[in-house]
């Protein structure tokens, strides 16, 4: 599948397919934005971009993140969680799951 369609999927038609209109760039819009370090072996340009974007960048390469004008990540470090005690409750809920806790289920 062309990278530019799934980009389109991933933005603007998965929004229209949960109900919601996102995912464009237009006037009266909330802009929630990120941005991502593009530094690559081969350069980005008008033919590449959606691919550069799609198929080559990972999580680690994006850098800032705002969405409603409130900063979730910003200079490669999340801003509004603390990720230490995500890392523990996520280790105490999986333990209990293994161990057989209705509630986790």
């Amino acid at each position: 599948m062309p990278a530019k369609k799934v980009y389109r999927m991933a933005t603007e038609l998965g929004a229209k397919a949960v109900g919601i209109e996102a995912g464009v760039i237009k006037e009266g819009m909330l802009a929630d934005l990120i941005t991502v370090d593009v530094a690559r072996p081969t350069p980005i340009n008008e033919y590449n971009v959606y691919d550069q974007i799609v198929l080559f960048t990972n999580p680690q390469n994006v850098i800032n993140v705002m969405v409603g004008g409130v900063w979730l990540k910003r200079d490669g470090k999340l801003v509004t969680l603390d990720k230490e005690a995500v890392r523990r409750e996520m280790e105490e809920k999986t333990e209990r799951f293994w161990k057989g806790d209705s509630e986790c289920r």
